[in-house]
């Protein structure tokens, strides 16, 4: 956010970073509880920014100077000489989207900003913690959230290495008030002698005194198990501080690994360690490859079987070859139709399949945000039991199967075709999406980015086709391939 833009103060900020891979985690955590990191100060500002004024794109600027307000929303500009504050994150209902920290080498307030970009993207750099970088984007306000946008690789340049500034140390009370912790957006933060009030919150999220927000989102996606409870408290947590808007906005503080968690007390004087207990099968029942319950699609869909059960589906059609992430594919029993189709996600990552092999899975029965799917704990629990023709689309009509459609919750997950539709929507949005007739939202789940096509308003397709699919509160289209779009 910038308090110094025109537009109004943080009417409404997007859900950024919760999605597919943002979960609370199931199991206890044994956590640690020793870290060198220093505290830091709370310096006012991190470079000189009193002067400059606006730049032209591709003009040199500062992190500080962005974010006061010194850089015109729109603009293309490079930040040179900035550090990774925080790994890489690769996020969205199909781990499309990465996100990175920078910060600018003084530290202080003002001295953090997020970036966005593409899995693919990120895919090309290895980037670790504390190296410094040169990055030319483009400076958006996004629902109240400044960010630098890239799309190409190649303006994201490693430069050498540096040191970090030291965490701004700030009360957990002022972070957790949205006005306040505006100057402290991006920045990696230190609060200090907090407690966990409230571990109810699920996806990720704790309550600590003060009323800030803990999430575990760096850590689950490293597969560690954190998840303190009620009445743990910690001598100081470290992590850049991250915005969320799911209902109420709020910011929240994410620690990036353990090092960040300093002095966990777990409640009854317990120091936490840094054990992970998937690693021990006494603890973990996945470990156990006892076969689930057999049931349909059909019954899945329908709400038939309690979420969690672990299920085995028999000789279902795959209708997608697996997504560019490597980590999705669906399928669908062989009647079709209405209820038939499912989305199924693999921790791992999962390649050879094609539309037309017949296969059966084994895993968790999830409703994850609304999408039914399937939680396969390895790739080995997708057996490939022949082939045959790839299932024919259903025709259905767009109105029924957009968002709040009469039909789209029955056709979620099955592969359909829409006919003589509109773009309604397009250029706009830094996720690359665009609508068509009856609010159904396009999206790139099997897309490279270079492959994606950007229509303009009023483009007109004569069929589209694709698995239907939910996610960030709209029904979604997911094409396969170019040949899925036909003009």
């Amino acid at each position: 956010m910038n308090l110094h833009s025109t537009a109004p103060l943080l009417v409404s900020l997007s859900l950024l970073g919760l999605a597919c891979s943002i979960n609370n985690g199931t199991t206890n955590d044994t956590g640690t509880g020793t870290n060198t990191g220093t505290a830091g100060t709370d310096a006012t500002a991190g470079t000189d920014t009193t002067a400059g004024p606006t730049t032209d794109g591709g003009d040199t600027v500062t992190i500080p100077m962005i974010r006061m307000g010194q850089v015109t929303e729109g603009e293309t500009v490079t930040v040179s000489g900035a550090l990774v504050a925080a790994p890489f994150r690769i996020y969205g209902s199909m781990d499309q989207y990465a996100q990175l920290y920078l910060a600018d080498p003084a530290g202080g307030q003002w001295s953090g900003i997020y970036l966005f970009t593409f899995a693919d993207v990120a895919a090309e750099l290895t980037l670790a913690v504390g190296d410094t970088v040169s990055v030319t984007g483009t400076y958006s306000e996004y629902n109240g959230v400044s960010q630098l946008e890239v799309d190409n690789a190649a303006n994201i340049v490693a430069t050498g290495q540096g040191t970090l500034p030291a965490p701004v140390v700030v009360a957990a009370s002022t972070l957790a008030d949205v006005a306040s912790a505006e100057p402290y957006e991006s920045v990696v933060v230190r609060v200090e002698a907090v407690d966990v009030i409230d571990d109810s919150l699920g996806f990720g999220n704790f309550e600590l005194s003060g009323g800030l927000i803990l999430n575990n989102q760096y850590l689950f996606e490293a597969g560690e198990s954190f998840s303190p409870k009620g009445g743990d408290s910690f001598e100081a947590l470290i992590g850049p501080l991250a915005v969320n808007s799911f209902q109420d906005p709020y910011f929240y503080i994410a620690p990036r690994d353990f090092d960040d968690i300093i002095g966990w007390d777990m409640g009854g004087g317990t120091t936490g360690t840094d054990t992970d207990p998937t690693t021990d099968p006494t603890t973990d029942p996945t470990t156990d490859p006892t076969d689930g319950e057999q049931v349909t699609i059909y019954e899945l869909q329908q709400d038939m079987i309690p979420e969690d059960t672990l299920v085995e589906v028999v000789d279902v059609i795959v209708t997608t070859a697996p997504s560019f992430n490597k980590k999705n594919f669906w399928v669908q029993d062989p009647g079709g139709g209405e209820y038939s189709g499912i989305n199924v996600y693999v921790p791992g990552t999962i390649d050879g399949l094609a539309p037309g092999d017949i296969v059966t899975i084994v895993g968790s029965y999830q409703e994850f945000y609304d999408n039914s799917q399937i939680v396969a704990q390895d790739p080995a629990d997708v057996t490939k039991t022949g082939s045959g023709p790839a299932p024919t689309p259903e025709v259905v009509s767009a109105a029924n199967i957009g968002t709040g459609g009469p039909l789209a919750e029955n056709y979620e997950g099955v592969l359909v075709r829409v006919e003589e539709v509109d773009v309604v929507t397009a250029g706009v949005d830094p996720y690359w999406e665009w609508t068509i007739t009856g609010d159904v939202t396009m999206d790139s789940d099997f897309f490279a980015n270079a492959d994606w096509p950007h229509p303009t308003q009023g483009a007109h397709y004569g069929s589209i086709t694709g698995v239907l699919s939910w996610g960030f509160d709209a029904r979604r289209l997911l094409p396969r391939s170019p040949a899925d779009i036909v003009e």
